[in-house]
């Protein structure tokens, strides 16, 4: 006899083994909306599980967030274990902020960031004591992925060189010693960079260069920055983009877009606005052009982490297809003279 619905056995996760219900709550920790810190509530146990997940990818988007984050750091008493922080905390995100010394220690506590991202508004006549060579934090600092405004960098630290030195200890960047993927924003006041010092960069092999703000100087002179780079690309780079933010207000777009890509090195790419791409895409064969030189970007904080995989993709992806095409050239070419 089939039994009813209140006597049938009720599901309990206590009924699973221990690393399939812990797997369970890793993934729902991971997403993005539900249930996410939720997970944390359930049980100290579930808590400790989930923890190195939630604490994983850290955003700071305002002054409240950096001192609210640095709280949890310092907390006493606590249940996480030493060194927490610094095991678990893969990638930091950290927006305009006046409290230095609160990012300082977040910083502090977590040196083995891979994914470090900035995005401050600065200005060159303006002490600020977030620019990098002002604590000795940065020198701790070793990711594999960098975003970060020009401008926070000390005129002395304007170069690449992270080679030990007894010389020069002072101002090398060890902070570059490991990177393979580096988006420099630019301003028009940036006028000088040792980019003869990119080439000891032997394992990056994604370049970026980004506005901030959208203007046709700013765009000028990170134009010119990236001409003075390119006979130093070092052998390992595979893609350098050049960021176009707000396109669509540019009367000369495209003159910006061709002058700033392929026209360059086969490796340049040109990304512009979502907006303008798609613009110009539903123009048909008349805006063909554009798949050609550039890829699209989201601007402003959209362009943050969870779009840079798919954005790195795009502009590989356009690359290929260059390579692909002047192989077929080439071996045309091949076939003439014989």
């Amino acid at each position: 006899m089939e039994k009813a619905p209140n006597e049938l056995a009720t599901f309990r996760f206590t009924d699973l083994p221990d690393d399939l219900t812990r797997s369970v709550f890793e993934a729902s920790a991971e997403d993005k909306d539900d249930p996410n810190w939720a997970c944390a509530r359930v049980s100290k146990t579930v808590q400790s599980w989930v923890e190195p997940v939630l604490y994983r990818h850290i955003v700071l988007n305002t002054g409240s967030d950096i001192i609210n984050f640095r709280r949890t750091l310092t907390s006493r008493p606590t249940s996480k274990p030493p060194h927490f922080f610094s095991d678990n905390v893969k990638s930091l995100y950290i927006t305009g902020s006046s409290y230095h010394q609160a990012t300082y220690e977040i910083m502090s506590a977590c040196p083995n960031v891979s994914h470090l991202e900035f995005h401050l508004h600065l200005a060159e006549d303006k002490n600020n004591d977030l620019r990098v060579g002002r604590h000795k934090v940065w020198d701790a600092m070793r990711p594999t992925r960098l975003n970060i405004p020009a401008l926070m960098f000390l005129p002395s630290r304007r170069h690449f060189n992270f080679i030990p030195d007894e010389k020069f200890d002072s101002t090398r960047n060890p902070m570059f010693s490991a990177i393979t993927h580096l988006d420099l924003y630019w301003d028009r006041s940036i006028t000088t960079w040792s980019w003869e010092t990119i080439s000891l960069l032997q394992g990056l092999t994604h370049l970026c260069f980004s506005m901030a703000p959208a203007r046709l100087d700013t765009i000028s002179c990170a134009s010119q920055n990236l001409r003075t780079a390119l006979p130093y690309f070092p052998t390992s780079l595979t893609v350098c983009v050049f960021t176009i933010p707000f396109t669509q207000f540019f009367d000369n777009a495209r003159e910006l877009i061709e002058n700033n890509s392929t026209r360059l090195d086969h490796r340049v790419v040109a990304a512009v606005d979502v907006y303008y791409y798609n613009k110009e895409i539903e123009k048909g064969e008349e805006g063909l052009w554009v798949k050609r030189e550039a890829i699209w970007r989201y601007a402003g904080g959209l362009a943050r982490k969870d779009e840079e995989k798919a954005f790195w993709e795009r502009a590989e992806k356009v690359v290929h297809s260059r390579k692909a095409a002047l192989g077929i050239e080439y071996a045309m070419g091949q076939l003439t003279i014989i």
